[in-house]
C-alpha cells in the first residue's frame, strides 16, 4: 500500500509533499524524485529524506496530475486535510482591525 502524504504548501509554480510515514528513508525519496522526474520533466524535483517531504518547482503545477500519478504509481497517496476554520491571518489582524477603527 502506498504511504499517505499531505500537501504542506501550494503556489502556482510550487508544491510541497510530506511523506511522514517515510521520512529518513534516503531510497524511497531518490525513486520517488526518479519518477516523478520522468513524468514531469519540466519541472524540478527534490525528494529530502531528512524532511520527509518532496518538492516540485517549474512551471504552473497541475497538482491534480502529481496527486493522481502518485496515487497510480503507488508512491504515495494524498490525503486531504479539512479546513479548521478562517484563515490563521485573519485570526491575528481581527482584533487589529478593532483596535484600527477605535483609534480612528
Amino acid at each position: 500500500m502506498a504511504p499517505l502524504a499531505v500537501i504542506t504548501h501550494k503556489t502556482a509554480h510550487r508544491l510541497r509533499i510530506r511523506i511522514a510515514s517515510r521520512r529518513g528513508e534516503s531510497t524511497y525519496f531518490a525513486v520517488t524524485e526518479d519518477k516523478l522526474r520522468e513524468a514531469f520533466a519540466d519541472l524540478s524535483v527534490t525528494g529530502n529524506a531528512l524532511t520527509g517531504t518532496i518538492l516540485l518547482t517549474g512551471k504552473p503545477l497541475d497538482v491534480d496530475a502529481v496527486v493522481d500519478f502518485g496515487r497510480s504509481k503507488k508512491l504515495f497517496i494524498v490525503k486531504t486535510i479539512p479546513a479548521n476554520g478562517p484563515p490563521m491571518a485573519r485570526s491575528v489582524a481581527a482584533p487589529l482591525h478593532s483596535v484600527n477603527r477605535r483609534i480612528q
